[in-house]
């Protein structure tokens, strides 16, 4: 939340709770203090955003439930692509680079898995950079899946 420096705690925690009843239960609430925040706040390094793929709306699933796609704000919509395995990290880069460069995307973020490695990878996408990592390894009982979250324009049309 920006301005914080700009209201006293009473009125911060009561703006506070009205943003926490409209959002998602695990959206954290940041307060910014005379416009500076953290950078890795707004790259969402370390954010783990990606262990609530299962939340997050897919137009996917829309159209096929409902026959129609759901759009937000200014027509940006949200995607998840979902595969049992990512054999070459470097091919699936690629290959999102170039869905990148096709199709109007902002944003890749998820996670990938690995054949035949213990920890599961962490994908991020801005443009056409992208990031990966091992983060952590696969917990018990845990769906060994590759799950990206796309967020773009226009993505009724991506394969």
């Amino acid at each position: 939340m920006s301005k914080r420096d700009l209201v006293d705690e009473d009125k911060f925690e009561e703006v506070k709770a009205i943003v926490s009843n409209k959002a998602r239960s695990n959206t954290k609430i940041v307060p910014v203090v005379k416009g500076e925040i953290d950078n890795s706040v707004l790259l969402g390094i370390e954010a783990a955003a990606e262990d609530d793929v299962d939340n997050r709306h897919s137009i996917h699933e829309e159209h096929h439930k409902h026959g129609h796609h759901h759009h937000h704000n200014d027509d940006i919509e949200n995607m998840l692509l979902e595969y049992p395995e990512t054999n070459d990290i470097k091919e699936l880069v690629t290959e999102l680079k170039e869905m990148v460069s096709d199709k109007e995307i902002y944003r890749i973020k998820g996670f990938v898995n690995i054949p035949e490695k213990p920890m599961r990878m962490v994908l991020q996408g801005v443009g056409d950079r992208f990031d990966y990592y091992f983060e952590r390894p696969w917990r018990e009982g845990e769906d060994r899946l590759t799950r990206l979250v796309v967020i773009g324009k226009e993505l009724s049309n991506v394969e």
